[in-house]
């Protein structure tokens, strides 16, 4: 309702950062069964049609053949990308004064007291620290779920565009099953690539900083560490590759399924009139094993890499703390409870990495396949129809008001490039205003083919189709 207030974009800075701005909502939710009228309206910047507009115009504005999904999505999306990239450092970096802040902690209460007063200003730090880790924390993960709504929106509107200009030759490319896979499934995946995007580099902060600190602490005894942390990767990276390649088998598996589903679907009274359900069953149940089985051997490799990833923080800190014994380093409380704490922080990071891998191989892949189908062919529509509403002098209509459909020797190929035979050549047709028309003819004759010229989804080799207003179909 145009009375009810934005409150999410009308809110102060403060409000935003407590994320008091709802407050309003679920006052009123507490007073009373809220309406739809009670519910404020979406900022402009979240509003599909928006969103898909600024997509098509980045999208479109890019040369042919170089068109790349993810530069349209930076062109929309870099400022709440890099919003949500910010708040992620401060987690991160709230996340490694932990160890350094114990450090100090365990060192005061051993009775080295560097400066006055150090106590209760390790405390204030601290507690300074982990608010705004917490804050960033928060803000972090709400915009992640606002911009993986953005690009969930996104791309099923451009999806759902592009199939409305899809011409004859893309939709032999892709079926009814595949599009509908591009929006429920590739979507999906989509929207969990945004959610855990920012995870591949606070993981690689987080590591990186750990290491640092453990290497300040202990010295040259992290570098046994480091280099069994650059072999595990080197023997893990064949086995990513092998996940991928998996992957993408499910995926073109999968759609080779549900394009098969669909099919029989369409002639499902054909397959029930000649009992023939037992046979295409059994031949849909062999294509979903072909899935099963490349879905399987895709999980398999995952539990491979989350049981090494799993174990990484727990083999590292043996490895520094054996690796420091034998170098002659004294293991004094200090040093054990900030090694401890050290490579404990990297647990949760490392263990987030095998997820953050598969959600990138599934993106790259969905990525790939919806930039593939955003490039397909499409209608020739002002080659093919010409819509003719134009007035004549004084405002009476031209003499084309008198038909509503015209083909004038049109000669029509579902090979746009012409080198298979025509499917209607040489066609000539008046439909006036008011009349009814029957088309009839033997299978094959060309009456569908006849229908989808009208509409311009067969493309023309010569002639005019022209229409006085927009035509549709409807199947009875």
């Amino acid at each position: 309702s145009s009375s009810t207030p934005d409150y999410f974009t009308n809110c102060s800075w403060l409000s935003y950062l407590f994320f008091a701005f709802p407050f309003p909502v679920l006052k009123l939710g507490n007073s009373k069964v809220l309406d739809l009228q009670d519910l404020p309206p979406a900022p402009s910047s979240c509003k599909s049609e928006v969103l898909v507009e600024r997509f098509l115009q980045a999208w479109e504005a890019q040369s042919n053949g170089e068109r790349s999904i993810v530069k349209a999505l930076w062109k929309c999306l870099w400022k709440d990308i890099l919003k949500t990239g910010f708040f992620a450092l401060l987690k991160g970096v709230g996340v490694l004064s932990g160890p350094i802040f114990l450090y100090f902690f365990v060192d005061y209460a051993s009775g080295n007291e560097r400066f006055k007063n150090e106590g209760i200003i390790l405390v204030v730090c601290l507690a300074l620290l982990k608010l705004m880790e917490n804050l960033g924390q928060r803000h972090w993960y709400f915009g992640v779920r606002v911009l993986g709504g953005k690009i969930q929106s996104i791309i099923m509107g451009a999806v759902y565009q592009k199939e409305l200009k899809l011409s004859s030759k893309g939709r032999r490319n892709h079926g009814v099953g595949e599009i509908v896979n591009y929006i429920s499934v590739d979507v999906h995946r989509l929207l969990e690539f945004g959610w855990r995007f920012h995870w591949s580099w606070v993981v690689i902060l987080i590591f990186i900083g750990s290491m640092s600190i453990s290497s300040s602490v202990v010295g040259m005894a992290t570098l046994p560490a480091a280099i069994l942390v650059v072999v595990i990767m080197a023997s893990v990276s064949p086995l990513i590759k092998s996940m991928q390649k998996a992957q993408m088998k499910f995926m073109s598996t999968q759609d080779e399924r549900l394009r098969t589903t669909t099919e029989v679907l369409q002639g499902m009274k054909i397959i029930k009139l000649q009992a023939w359900e037992e046979k295409f069953d059994a031949f849909i149940q062999l294509k979903r094993q072909s899935e099963y089985e490349y879905l399987a051997e895709t999980q398999h490799k995952r539990n491979y890499t989350t049981i090494i990833y799993w174990l990484m923080p727990t083999v590292l800190t043996c490895v520094v703390l054996i690796s420091s014994l034998l170098l002659g380093k004294t293991l004094t409380s200090t040093v054990v409870f900030t090694v401890l704490a050290t490579f404990r922080i990297i647990q949760d990071p490392v263990r987030m990495a095998p997820e953050v891998l598969a959600t990138f191989i599934q993106a790259q892949i969905s990525f790939d396949r919806l930039q593939k189908f955003l490039q397909e062919d499409e209608l020739p529509v002002d080659e093919s129809l010409i819509h003719d509403s134009t007035n004549g002098a004084n405002g009476a209509y031209s003499t084309l008001d008198l038909y509503r459909i015209r083909v004038d020797n049109a000669t029509l190929s579902w090979d746009p490039e012409g080198l298979a035979k025509p499917s209607l050549e040489d066609l000539n047709l008046v439909v006036k205003k008011g009349e009814k028309v029957a088309v009839c003819g033997a299978v094959g004759a060309g009456k569908t083919s006849l229908l989808l010229a009208l509409l311009g989804e067969i493309p023309k080799l010569s002639g005019s189709v022209s229409e006085i207003s927009l035509v549709s179909t409807v199947n009875i």
